[in-house]
């Protein structure tokens, strides 16, 4: 009921409910225009009105309790609003007051103004009514706790709100108000356990398991990048990148750059694929790349042994046929012949007859256009990247340095998944929002969507940007975070966690593949369990097998 009083209330403008209505200085531009100094003032006079009623604004909000987070799609209801006050930032959670005055310790406090607090699904945020301006809020996360008492906050009517990032002490006019909200915060802690609850997280993650989600896999940039594109063009509301790849703010240093595009926090790419120059790349893995140019006069072995059975050149003939077998049977063609007959030339033109199909099967490439174009063409043994604000130049010779090809993967996951990956970029983005731009209104704070809304989570419209059809798996996050990349009291190592028991409870081979892979071998404390679970996993089996590649 109140929901519609207050929409009437808002549109009521007596006789002149006209929905087209202009602005005041559109109004005073335009009797500017034809010399009505009157209407002029008359519109001075609304903007006045139009000022004072903004103050009546916040009125409205308190009586019925809503606010602009009220009524957005994807932000889930609202537990609880109103007015609170805020105790500063000189709060430290480790003093102990050796005793308790109760209100000479509540006028010694100091208080920032009146906010207007509101409560989520997943975490308590304020906001100024006027400006509609988001302030920090504080995402309920295993750490989250709800404190009251003369014992936790020096008065009765006082809340002390703990999480991972930050301490909060709010103050409610009455000791009523005071227990209606930790009441409202405790079901809060209740609504979003999965975010709270350590049993109920994995590997001790910050997100649980999630069943039944879609996935895509990615196997080198072409595939990826290409679907990347495609989601970005249907993003409706937002999209977040890590990292921001951006030449002219020059070089970062200690960038901890996760490789995440997120789109509409339901949409999530992730991997190790980066989205920068030389890592586009295919199954072919082109070593040349010079256009036109690219068509060589190089001969096949078979041309080679071919001229030299005309002109009975024999130890040739059976050097280049021991050395194509050899390379047939590497590809996994075992098709080749292998009975040479040394004293008729007829059968070694018949053995070149049977082997010809093989070179046959390979793929054609198109050589007549470069693919890397550019900076696209790199070496990063050969050399780093520069002048890349010209991206369009090559910066290694092409004609004397082979490109190194780039093999990685990646993966987009929807729904709950995407929401789990974009809260833990909400996290570091609010963090760093708070220490570096805080009052630089360019780089809002981030609110998470909700999980309730089943119909917001769907993505229907995967074909606009997938080749093939997603799979069903169960799917979690896990991460490395600390104090140093989220301002945590505690690190989390969720994903070292993940290693090590799959490691450990891995059945027939373990793959690896990881450049950060470091471990000291002679030292006798192992520093990195990563390998010594490794080590306990090969001492453990009973039969493997060991594979060289040379």
């Amino acid at each position: 009921m109140s929901f519609c009083l207050f929409i009437v209330s808002l549109v009521d403008l007596g006789d002149k409910n006209d929905t087209k209505l202009k602005s005041p200085f559109d109004i005073a531009a335009e009797n500017v225009a034809s010399g009505g100094r009157e209407t002029v003032e008359a519109a001075q006079i609304t903007t006045m009105q139009m000022a004072e009623q903004a103050g009546k604004t916040s009125i409205k909000c308190e009586f019925f309790d809503v606010s602009c987070l009220s009524f957005i799609r994807g932000l889930s209801i609202d537990r609880k609003e109103g007015y609170l006050l805020e105790k500063l930032n000189d709060y430290h959670c480790d003093h102990h007051a050796f005793f308790h005055t109760r209100y000479y310790c509540d006028l010694c406090k100091c208080h920032d103004g009146p906010k207007w607090f509101v409560i989520k699904d997943s975490y308590i945020v304020d906001i100024q009514l006027d400006t509609h301006e988001v302030c920090f809020p504080m995402l309920v996360d295993r750490e989250f706790q709800v404190l009251t008492g003369i014992h936790n906050t020096d008065n009765d009517d006082s809340i002390k709100i703990n999480n991972l990032q930050r301490t909060l002490v709010i103050k409610c006019s009455t000791a009523h108000d005071c227990d209606e909200w930790a009441q409202h915060l405790s079901n809060l802690t209740e609504q979003a356990k999965d975010f709270v609850s350590a049993l109920r997280s994995r590997f001790n993650s910050y997100t649980p398991v999630r069943e039944n989600q879609l996935a895509y896999w990615f196997i080198n940039g072409k595939s990826y990048m290409e679907a990347v594109v495609k989601a970005l063009l249907i993003a409706k509301e937002e999209v977040i990148r890590h990292p921001r790849y951006n030449t002219k703010d020059g070089l970062l240093l200690w960038s901890h750059h996760e490789k995440m595009v997120v789109i509409d926090e339901k949409i999530a790419f992730i991997g190790g694929i980066d989205l920068c120059h030389g890592r586009w790349d295919d199954e072919h893995m082109r070593l040349v790349d010079l256009g036109d140019k690219n068509d060589t006069k190089l001969k096949s072995r078979f041309d080679i042994v071919a001229e030299n059975v005309a002109s009975r050149d024999r130890e040739t003939v059976e050097t280049a046929q021991i050395t194509t077998v050899r390379t047939a049977e590497q590809a996994g063609e075992i098709s080749v012949k292998t009975g040479i007959k040394d004293d008729e030339d007829s059968d070694d033109e018949k053995i070149l007859e049977e082997q010809q199909p093989i070179i046959n099967t390979t793929p054609e490439l198109d050589r007549k256009h470069r693919y890397f174009i550019g900076k696209d063409y790199a070496n990063a043994y050969e050399k780093d990247f520069k002048e890349l604000e010209d991206f369009r130049s090559d910066y290694i010779i092409r004609t004397l340095v082979p490109r190194m090809p780039w093999h990685d993967e990646a993966l987009v996951v929807f729904g709950q998944t995407a929401r789990d990956v974009a809260r833990h970029f909400i996290q570091r983005w609010n963090i760093h929002k708070c220490e570096k731009y805080l009052n630089n209104n360019l780089y809002p704070f981030l609110l998470p969507k909700s999980y309730d809304d089943v119909e917001d989570l769907a993505v229907e419209n995967w074909r606009d940007f997938l080749e093939g059809q997603p799979f069903r798996v169960n799917a979690q996050c896990v991460r490395s975070v600390g104090p140093w990349s989220v301002r945590t009291k505690s690190m989390e190592s969720s994903i070292h966690n993940t290693y090590i028991q799959m490691i450990d409870a891995a059945k027939h081979f373990i793959y690896i593949e990881n450049q950060f892979f470091i471990i000291i071998a002679q030292d006798s404390v192992v520093q990195n369990q990563i390998a010594d679970v490794l080590f306990r996993r090969i001492e453990r089996a009973h039969k493997y097998d060991v594979y060289f590649i040379i």
